[in-house]
């Protein structure tokens, strides 16, 4: 009996070194994922908002220093432009458990303004529900979608303007495509009317 016993007191003490050994192994991936991503990283208590870790990509995107953020609320460091954003994204994480691009404005230390997109998910810390946010700056690319809208309304303006109409074929396809003052220059409806390459004469 007590070598069977033995027996199984050793083979829960291997069991046990191999848990904690792939433990800390996934320990170590995750700490070095969060250290190293280009997205900003932060975990945050779900009850109060409070910070626990942020990574050195967030601390970049925010202005703040890491020792600023660290056990500060994000109401407090008034981070998120609205914090109706914040409430909505965390009432989507409660309720789906992980959150996708979620779109919001981000407030930098200094005041500026960026577009972001946030994905979260729930993660359990010392027995407590937390929040991992994983933040990507879009304000370039929010700039320049604004600016393609802008280039093209002043060009809808001008070919108003001019009575100009232009029509593009895409050889390889055969697609035709005719911009609205085409249509209103030879009376047609474009509902009503599919343009062909053979329909401009």
């Amino acid at each position: 009996v007590w070598y069977l016993w033995r027996r199984q007191s050793d083979q829960f003490q291997r069991r046990q070194g191999e848990v904690a050994k792939a433990m800390q192994t996934s320990e170590e991936k995750f700490r070095k994922i969060f250290l190293t991503s280009p997205d900003a990283s932060a975990i945050t208590c779900l009850a109060d908002g409070k910070i626990v870790a942020v990574n050195p990509a967030f601390v970049r995107l925010s202005g703040f220093a890491e020792e600023e953020l660290s056990g500060s609320r994000v109401s407090d460091m008034r981070i998120w432009e609205n914090n109706e954003d914040r409430d909505k994204m965390i009432g989507l994480l409660k309720e789906n458990g992980r959150v996708n691009n979620f779109e919001a404005r981000f407030r930098k230390k200094y005041g500026g303004l960026i577009h972001t997109l946030t994905s979260a998910s729930l993660i359990e810390l010392d027995g407590a529900p937390h929040v991992l946010t994983m933040t990507r700056d879009i304000t370039e690319r929010i700039m320049t979608e604004d600016m393609i809208r802008e280039s093209e309304r002043r060009l809808r303006e001008a070919q108003e303007m001019a009575r100009l109409g232009f029509w593009r074929w895409n050889a390889e396809t055969g697609a035709v495509e005719w911009s609205q003052e085409l249509f209103e220059i030879y009376g047609l409806d474009a509902k009503n009317f599919s343009p062909r390459f053979d329909s401009i004469l």
